[in-house]
């Protein structure tokens, strides 16, 4: 990692700002994310939507199991996309199949991760043992899971998880009405509002349409982005890379100088 040949600047951000910069990222890489997410999301969206069919709009009972596989699917569809992003950041030339095969290669870890993170997910506290950073110290620093989960432990403060989470569930929310209701709109306008005659909040509803799954797929491509930037902000904390970028620059321009009244 030569963090001097970073393509964004090394240094402490607000989680604000971490929010903006994924913006831009996003708009930076957004063919290659796309590409990434939907390999992984479009196929785990259209078996969510068979797996939780249902006939009547109005039935919402299948809410919470809902819920639970978007949170789950959300730790396999950015899986790629991490790791992309943690090769392009650093001018390493990224590669979308060698993110894939990468991605792919640390299943099993992920697997046991995901297992865990339903656990947590189901008793809703065990958020608070959740370590944030665990898909960034598993994918992109390629550690046993073990010591990935240690390590994760050490970069995220208690309650970091719950605190992530809490985060993620309000982008996510508006997002998603965001996204549905302009799908639903759209629709409308296309066919003069004669094929789609239900209410609009159905096409909220993940047992009867598939809007929703589909609408997961960019909001959690864009919140993997920015905890990506988190775990980045973390790093830069913990480990001095701005002042070891500081110090860098500074040799590099006194090697300059020392050669030049050389």
């Amino acid at each position: 990692m030569k963090l001097e040949a970073c393509t964004v600047a090394i240094r402490e951000r607000k989680r604000s700002e971490l929010f903006d910069l994924g913006f831009a990222l996003c708009r930076r890489h957004a063919a290659a994310f796309a590409t990434l997410a939907l390999a992984h999301g479009l196929p785990m969206a259209l078996a969510a939507h068979w797996l939780l069919a249902q006939p009547d709009p109005d039935n919402w009972s299948r809410i919470y199991p809902a819920l639970l596989l978007a949170d789950l699917m959300t730790l396999w569809l950015t899986t790629a996309v991490t790791v992309y992003l943690g090769h392009a950041l650093f001018e390493v030339r990224p590669s979308m199949r060698q993110a894939l095969a990468l991605a792919w290669s640390r299943a099993p870890a992920l697997l046991l991760a995901t297992l865990i993170r339903l656990v947590c997910t189901v008793t809703v506290i065990g958020l608070l043992l959740w370590p944030t950073f665990l898909p960034e110290c598993l994918l992109l620093e390629r550690q046993p899971f073990r010591a990935a989960w240690k390590r994760a432990r050490q970069l995220g403060a208690a309650g970091d998880g719950l605190t992530h989470a809490l985060q993620s569930i309000v982008v996510a929310l508006f997002g998603l009405i965001a996204l549905v209701w302009a799908a639903r709109e759209t629709w409308s306008a296309l066919t003069l509002g004669l094929v789609w005659e239900d209410a609009w909040w159905t096409w909220l509803n993940p047992g009867h349409a598939l809007a929703p799954w589909l609408a997961l797929i960019p909001i959690a491509t864009y919140l993997a982005v920015v905890r990506y930037l988190a775990y980045i902000n973390v790093r830069t904390q913990r480990e001095g890379w701005e002042v070891e970028i500081g110090l860098r620059s500074a040799a590099a321009e006194f090697h300059v100088s020392g050669s030049e009244v050389a």
